[in-house]
Order: C-alpha cells, then structure tokens, then sequence
C-alpha cells in the first residue's frame, strides 16, 4: 500500500492494489465483497489505533486503475457503525453453526447468505455516506 498523510489537518489517504498475497499478481477478477471488505478492515482499524486521524480516504486500485474510493471522517466513522456492522455479519454467520454441524446447511450455502448479507450491509453503509465521498467502479457492481 501506498499512503499520503496531511499530519497537520489529520487526513490518510491509503492506496492498496488489489493483488494476490503470494505471486503478488493482479487478481483475475476483483469482486465487490474483496474490495469492500478490504476498505472495512482497513477503515476499523486505522480509527481504532490513531485517535488524531481526522480523515481516512481508501483507494483501491485493480490493474493500475481506481475501482472504489471512499473518504469517511472521524464524526462520519463514529455514526456510520462499520464495527456494529461487522460484529452483526459475524453474528449472522455463528446463526447457522448448529446446522452446519448437524449437516442441514452447506457451507457453500453458508458463504452465499453470509456474503449476500455482508453485500447488504455494506451498500447500507455506504448509503449513508454523502455521494461525493463514495465512488465504487460499475465493473464491481
């Protein structure tokens, strides 16, 4: 990743290239949960261990060009819930242990609802956000 910080006005903005972690490759396709995702944890985290950022921008780069940016500040952090959002997705997926375990449920049946709520939640999320803050590529979508 690459970053851009303005100490004085408290703003990060992070770049991150969206490559597999072993061969250090483009991904042959980046998919709208990847890169959302990817933003989430670097979002939490960030305003969880610096108390000064003031402004975090996340930009995500496929194959040399811009798929997703989003710009959130402190006061747009602490009302938009990601932390909520993700412990209710962690949540939803512990519902269906029991039936996974029983073998009334599939994994692969688990993943799809698990990521169909995570895309649900995430659109939600972002929603919330002012359009100028977010901009997600169509190729994502």
């Amino acid at each position: 990743p690459a970053a851009v910080a303005d100490d004085v006005a408290g703003k990060l903005t992070v770049t991150v290239q969206f490559v597999d972690g072993q061969t250090d490759t483009h991904l042959p396709k980046l998919t709208y949960l990847r890169a959302l995702r990817e933003w989430s944890s670097w979002t939490l985290d960030l305003f969880g261990k610096y108390p000064t950022l003031a402004e975090f921008t996340f930009v995500g780069e496929h194959r040399g060009a811009p798929v997703v940016s989003i710009r959130v500040n402190r006061e747009q952090y602490a009302t938009l819930g990601l932390q909520r959002a993700e412990e209710s997705i962690g949540a939803y997926q512990g519902e269906f242990m029991a039936g996974l375990m029983g073998g009334e449920i599939s994994e692969a049946a688990v993943v799809r609802k698990v990521e169909a709520r995570r895309e649900q939640t995430y659109r939600k999320l972002l929603a919330g956000l002012p359009r100028e803050q977010v901009t997600v590529s169509s190729s994502l979508r």
